[in-house]
């Protein structure tokens, strides 16, 4: 590993390394910022979850009035009259 590679992180080097204080201070808000993405992630599977079954009922109630749409243009128009010839 190279020197430019150590000089690069965030931390300051002490006699034994890197500073325990910082590292653990770093990988607290790392590990914040990681709680809140998966918070986010998880909402937006709900909400996805959410709308696929909203999508669904609206799939189902348009397949239902399609249904009805072509039942009732089956009908007879509102002039029809079965006796006349």
């Amino acid at each position: 590993m190279g020197s430019d590679k150590l000089t690069s992180l965030p931390f300051t080097v002490v006699r034994k390394g890197y500073d325990r204080d910082e590292v653990r201070g770093y990988f607290e808000r790392f590990d914040g910022a990681f709680n809140a993405v998966l918070t986010d992630r998880n909402a937006a599977n709900s909400r996805a979850d959410e709308l696929e079954q909203r999508l669904t009922q609206a799939q189902l109630r348009i397949a239902q009035l399609e249904s009805e749409v072509a039942r009732l243009s089956a009908l007879p128009g509102p002039g029809w009259n079965p006796g006349a010839s």
